[in-house]
């Protein structure tokens, strides 16, 4: 019981860390023409969205893909309902650096 909340609010500080220790860094450039900086923090926007979906009741077990790019999120996946779909959507446009999402969530009734 408690030894899995104890180890998502662990697996959360420690992805909070690496948030922290990550961020803010511009000055170099990899080979997807982002520089550092704004790869890490792609990583972290990523990150804080995957968290957020964690910590929701209601839209934690669903497989949606987050992939983030220059701080654009786009969110691919299958959902059970539409305010699934939208309850993602918020989560992601709140996420602070988040400059828009593109949803290409789709809704799947079984």
């Amino acid at each position: 019981m408690y030894s899995g909340r104890i180890f998502r609010i662990l697996a959360l500080s420690l992805l909070g860390l690496l948030l922290v220790q990550t961020s803010g860094c511009q000055s170099y450039r990899d080979g997807e023409s982002r520089t550092y900086g704004e790869r890490t923090d792609d990583v972290s926007i990523r990150t804080s969205i995957k968290l957020r979906i964690i910590g929701a009741e209601d839209v934690r077990s669903i497989d949606v893909d987050t992939e983030v790019f220059k701080s654009v999120v786009t969110l691919t996946g299958t959902v059970r309902t539409d305010e699934q779909r939208q309850k993602i959507l918020a989560i992601a446009r709140e996420v602070k650096g988040v400059k828009r999402v593109v949803d290409q969530l789709e809704v799947v009734t079984e």
